[in-house]
C-alpha cells in the first residue's frame, strides 16, 4: 500500500468524497493529513468518502467540510490521532457517518465537536 505523508487536501468539490474518495482495493496509509473546506454535492463525504476501503489514517485533521466530514460505506478503516471538527450542512449533517456494514476503528479520540 502506498504511504502519503504531510498531505493537505483543501477546497475541492465532487459528487461524493469532495476531498478524498477511496473505493474497494484502495488501502493507502495517510500520515499527517489536513482535509479542510471540501464539499460533496451528493450522498456525502465532504471531506472523505470510503467505499469498502481499509485505509489507515494517522494524525489527521478533518475540518470545515460540507455534507459530512467522513462518510464510511463498508470496509474497516482505521483512524488514529485525529481532530474531526465543524463538518456539517448538507444532506447528512454529521462529523462521521457510517453504514451498518462498516467496522471503523477510532484510536484514540482527541476531540470531536460540531
Amino acid at each position: 500500500s502506498p504511504i502519503l505523508t504531510n498531505v493537505s487536501i483543501i477546497d475541492n468539490i465532487a459528487s461524493n468524497g469532495g476531498g478524498l474518495f477511496l473505493s474497494e482495493g484502495a488501502d493507502p496509509i495517510f500520515e499527517d493529513v489536513n482535509i479542510i473546506g471540501n464539499t460533496a454535492n451528493d450522498v456525502g463525504g465532504g471531506g472523505i468518502y470510503f467505499y469498502y476501503s481499509d485505509v489507515i489514517l494517522e494524525n489527521i485533521n478533518v475540518i470545515g467540510n460540507t455534507n459530512n466530514g467522513i462518510f464510511i460505506n463498508g470496509g474497516n478503516p482505521s483512524i488514529a490521532q485525529f481532530n474531526i471538527i465543524n463538518n456539517g450542512v448538507g444532506l447528512f449533517n454529521n462529523n462521521v457517518l457510517y453504514e451498518i456494514l462498516s467496522s471503523p476503528s477510532f484510536i484514540p479520540f482527541y476531540k470531536t465537536k460540531d
